[in-house]
């Protein structure tokens, strides 16, 4: 339900990102047809990648919530926060093969040179991009290379 509700909120900011100059690439847990297609349900105009063994996800250090914390008060207002927003739950998905749902997402902005100028790591699943971040550090980018 949060990975649905964060490619919804992507789906209107396409603008925002293209007059910063970024391009966004969503990873995702599946295989690269199912990251696809999850990603085209949501209106997709970013790149969908998909990653099965989930090793970009442990590349950038994105960790593991635990059983306990997925009933935390946080991920409690989180869902009511994606359910509000009209995102269900897809239980097939969330027990998908080569899904971890205990698998914490993060959000990382890297220059065209490799150099990683924002990591953003979940603490917990219902963690949702900051995108008004996203964009200043995508101008602090376009600022050191202006120069």
């Amino acid at each position: 339900m949060f990975c649905q509700e964060q490619l919804g909120g992507l789906k209107d900011k396409k603008e925002l990102f293209e007059k910063a100059g970024a391009q966004v690439i969503v990873i995702g847990q599946g295989e690269q047809d199912f990251a696809k297609d999850v990603c085209k349900e949501y209106g997709s105009w970013y790149y969908c990648v998909g990653d099965p063994e989930r090793t970009s996800f442990a590349l950038y250090g994105l960790g593991y919530t635990s059983y306990p914390d997925l009933t935390s008060e946080t991920v409690k207002t989180g869902a009511k926060r994606a359910r509000g927003g009209g995102f269900k739950q897809n239980w097939k998905r969330t027990f998908a093969t080569d899904s971890d749902w205990l698998q914490l997402p993060g959000t990382c902005v890297i220059d065209s040179q490799g150099k990683i100028w924002l990591m953003d790591r979940a603490e917990d699943v219902a963690y949702q991009a900051d995108i008004p971040k996203i964009l200043k550090t995508v101008e602090e980018i376009k600022k050191s290379t202006a120069k």
